[in-house]
């Protein structure tokens, strides 16, 4: 994402954490969040990822309880539906801590602010020959998955470092949203 605003809509979902650089198909039916569906395509076409928190607590108390670590995400594509829903696929952008919310109506609305960058292993040396071995390793152990994999990827994983490719697969994996989140 190129400059981060420091307000965006946020949408609560109760056992999904949003990687960065990974895809998420969505079919948004909740009025509130079709409202921020359509706002975020006319504007930025960025919105926030957030987990709902059990039960309460969260951000701000009096506001929805959601874990303050959130992602952005970028609609890649969206179809309106005659029910009024809309189905739509974002793609992760940048991890985020919410710092409040300031609306709740017509969407929700927060304050976030962009997380230090942790280094991305694709700078380091010797990256794409370990990224060819993984690749390979994961066909040997489960064939067929890697094409299946690479159909839910945006670009190819020798070219990043298999960022996108790490990432769709712990988005996946079947580990506590709070590990996650960490």
């Amino acid at each position: 994402m190129s400059a981060l605003p420091d307000r965006l809509g946020v949408v609560p979902l109760p056992h999904i954490v949003l990687f960065p650089d990974t895809r998420l198909p969505l079919h948004v039916f909740e009025p509130r969040h079709c409202a921020l569906v359509r706002d975020a395509v006319e504007g930025t076409r960025a919105m926030v990822v957030a987990v709902l928190e059990e039960g309460e607590g969260g951000v701000e108390a009096g506001s929805i309880g959601v874990h303050p670590v959130a992602c952005t995400g970028r609609i890649m594509d969206h179809e309106s539906r005659s029910d009024g829903s809309v189905d739509l696929i974002l793609r992760g952008e940048e991890v985020v801590d919410i710092a409040g919310f300031v609306s709740l109506d017509p969407f929700y609305v927060a304050r976030i602010r962009a997380r230090e960058e942790k280094g991305c292993f694709a700078k380091e040396a010797g990256h794409a020959e370990r990224m060819d071995e993984l690749l390979q390793l994961f066909e040997r152990v489960c064939p067929g998955a890697l094409e299946s994999l690479r159909d839910r990827l945006f670009g190819d994983p020798n070219e990043d470092g298999g960022l996108e490719l790490l990432h769709t697969i712990a988005m996946h994996l079947p580990v506590s949203l709070k590990r996650k989140l960490d």
